[in-house]
């Protein structure tokens, strides 16, 4: 199935609205608490409103709850390269060019006056029976 053509499952409706009529509550009492009485009052009533959708008739949140989610998961097509992005310059770059600077080869991908890339094992240091029993 392509991801164009991928379901997306949302939550339930109810689910949705209560979530959003507790946010919607929180940021009216923070509103409420920076004396921005106009704001925390608009934020209150739609709170109201919000939780009584989701208790008497969540079907009516089903368009909210479609697109909040679609919100997100184009967000997260945005975010998540920047994200990894950075990640990959800021920690994997510089670790790899000090490597480069002090000539180490972690990988051992240079052949230096050997005849194979395989690392001989040291028969001598471990015994078969090291590894029965480990814990």
């Amino acid at each position: 199935m392509s991801r164009r053509n991928q379901v997306i499952e949302l939550p339930s409706d109810r689910a949705f609205g209560l979530f959003f009529s507790v946010l919607l509550g929180a940021l009216s009492m923070y509103l409420y608490t920076s004396a921005l009485l106009i704001y925390a009052q608009c934020m209150a009533v739609l709170t109201g409103v919000m939780f009584i959708s989701a208790m008497l008739k969540p079907r009516t949140l089903r368009s909210l709850n479609r697109n909040w989610m679609l919100f997100g998961l184009m967000l997260g097509k945005i975010v998540s390269p920047i994200v990894m992005g950075f990640i990959f310059f800021a920690i994997f770059s510089p670790i790899a060019i000090i490597m480069r600077i002090f000539k180490r080869d972690e990988l051992r991908l240079r052949m230096q006056s050997r005849l194979t890339h395989w690392k001989m094992k040291d028969h001598s240091s471990k015994a078969a029976d090291d590894f029965k029993n480990q814990f």
